[in-house]
């Protein structure tokens, strides 16, 4: 949040500050999950070549989701970050900090909102095909194995 309040869209070098803050967040978000789980794998949304391995766990990370809104200084952006275990996404967060809004899913347990009053608000979603979703979609260009495509996180 810090280097969203500094950001300046009259200053020529703003790619190059956002592209340092993207990384400086990139490193943070790796060195906490690594410190909390050693031994789970790690795929950035940037790691076009990275492998999903069937049998371990893997965090899927995208350091700011909505660069384009971060560089003009508007509030819609967030970092987030999914757990995935046999090519399936068992756990999910989001978070908007400029909004003071974190989401987060959990398989077979719901999906949540924590707003700036520490409220937890549990969602309910009905999906296109009439039944219930507890959490929100997947990028559709993101490709586990480079094969599967992941429309959902999970369905009840």
């Amino acid at each position: 949040m810090r280097d969203f309040n500094e950001l300046q869209i009259s200053n020529v070098k703003s790619a190059d500050f956002i592209n340092k803050t993207y990384s400086k967040s990139k490193q943070t978000i790796y060195d906490c999950l690594h410190d909390y789980k050693r031994d789970y794998g790690f795929i950035f949304e940037d790691d076009t070549d990275q492998e999903v391995k069937d049998n371990t766990y893997t965090w899927f990370i995208m350091p700011i989701e909505g660069r384009e809104n971060f560089s003009s200084c508007m509030v819609y952006f967030a970092v987030s970050v999914c757990l995935i275990h046999k090519n399936k996404v068992v756990a999910a967060v989001i978070d908007a900090p400029a909004l003071r809004e974190t989401f987060w899913a959990e398989e077979k347990k719901g999906a949540f909102l924590e707003d700036f009053r520490s409220r937890h608000i549990k969602m309910r979603v009905k999906s296109r095909e009439g039944g219930l979703i507890d959490a929100f979609s997947a990028r559709k260009r993101w490709k586990a194995n480079g094969r599967q495509r992941i429309d959902y996180c999970w369905r009840y």
